[in-house]
């Protein structure tokens, strides 16, 4: 869920990834594993970084990330703004459902 959805957002920009990592500040190794499925989502700090790169809403990455790992983890839970809006968003995900 999550790696397909950072990849196809990088496809559809045309970014390779080597330069999204780089550009990103993630080592593309790790992110190539990412985006395959071989390791799990990025961190916080990286999802910010890789959104901001492909100019992309942050949340969007952090409510995939969040499915994913099942919860809101320990790294959101000190910046309770983003806790707040992917709650919301997680939410809003699953009434549509």
């Amino acid at each position: 869920m999550f790696s397909a959805a950072l990849r196809s957002a990088r496809k559809s920009r045309g970014v390779s990834l080597n330069s999204a990592a780089r550009t990103a500040g993630i080592d593309p190794g790790h992110m190539y594993r990412v985006e395959t499925g071989k390791r799990g989502p990025l961190s916080v700090p990286d999802i910010m970084s890789i959104a901001k790169t492909l100019d992309i809403d942050p949340f969007e990455l952090l409510v995939l990330r969040c499915v994913e790992v099942g919860s809101v983890d320990n790294e959101l839970l000190h910046r309770q703004d983003i806790v707040d809006e992917v709650r919301r968003r997680m939410d809003a995900s699953q009434a549509e459902e």
